[in-house]
């Protein structure tokens, strides 16, 4: 099963929903970076209701309820982080699913030319033969209460936590 069509066609159908962006690192057109990264991509999806929620004290309860009607039937994330309101900062709920989406198979050979006197047996730790790597694709979805806040937050490296307060601030000041 393809995750990524699964959840791009059920987010991209579902009309309670706006996908306010997507952002994709795609770590396998680099080397160093394909070779380093734990991930081959990821697709990091910011989603809100159309209908925005109150920024009240049961937000989190509400998007924790949004956020699992978010799993396609058939699918289930590899992780869940839950919504909680921690006394007007919301910490951020994401739905997480993983999919293998192929392997490379590396072999290394070194050459060592030690006319300098230097012991080979210092250096044949750092030597690996046929090394596999494994590429996983990491999709995330992430709720926002509403596309304002989506926003203001999305486009971090990793969100974390909402200022309800500042946010009420700002929606007061007419700023978002």
């Amino acid at each position: 099963m393809d995750k990524l069509k699964t959840i791009n066609e059920f987010l991209e159908g579902n009309p309670e929903i706006d996908i306010i962006n997507v952002n994709k690192i795609d770590y396998l057109k680099n080397i160093y970076t394909r070779i380093d990264s734990a991930f081959g991509q990821i697709y990091d999806y910011c989603v809100a209701p159309r209908d925005s929620f109150l920024l009240d004290n049961l937000v989190s309860s509400k998007l924790q309820s949004f956020m699992m009607d978010l799993i396609p039937n058939g699918l289930e994330p590899d992780k869940i982080y839950n919504f909680e309101n921690e006394g007007g900062i919301l910490k951020v709920g994401q739905l997480i699913f993983d999919e293998n989406i192929g392997e490379e198979k590396i072999s290394t050979v070194r050459s060592l030319n030690l006319n300098d006197g230097l012991n080979i047996k210092d250096y044949l730790s750092d030597i690996r033969d046929n090394v596999t790597k494994e590429y996983i694709r990491r999709i995330i979805v992430s709720p926002f209460p509403s596309k304002e806040v989506a926003t203001l937050y999305f486009g971090y490296s990793y969100v974390g936590y909402i200022d309800l307060n500042k946010v009420l601030r700002l929606l007061e000041e007419g700023k978002l």
